[in-house]
């Protein structure tokens, strides 16, 4: 099952009202709760692209698949780069455990591979 994901990179942004975020983006409140719940089926593809220049990613970053059984045992299934984004809430918990002085060698490795 594909479904929209916004969480992890909310939390990857620093967004700490997602809902506000979205409706300042212009989706009405119903709607931006939906979305950030992860209950929402459906997305016009002008909102997705909306989100996708407002958070600068893609929409394979916002959008994650959840593989039945049958489907988890084909490891080389196209939608395979899609499955859950586990690995970038690991790297955001590591991060917010660094102490302040470690920051700054953090920073500095970001900066070289940007």
């Amino acid at each position: 099952m594909l479904r929209f994901n916004l969480n992890t990179i909310f939390k990857a942004r620093g967004i700490t009202r997602p809902s506000r975020f979205l409706i300042d983006l212009g989706f009405s409140s119903t709607t931006a709760t939906k979305i950030y719940k992860g209950h929402s089926t459906v997305l016009n593809l002008a909102h997705v692209e909306i989100m996708c220049e407002k958070l600068n990613c893609t929409p394979n970053d916002i959008i994650e698949w959840l593989p039945s059984a049958a489907q988890k045992k084909q490891a080389s299934h196209p939608l395979t780069p899609l499955l859950a984004k586990e690995e970038l809430d690991k790297v955001i918990q590591l991060i917010n455990g660094l102490p302040y002085s470690k920051l700054r060698q953090v920073a500095d490795i970001i900066k070289e591979i940007k």
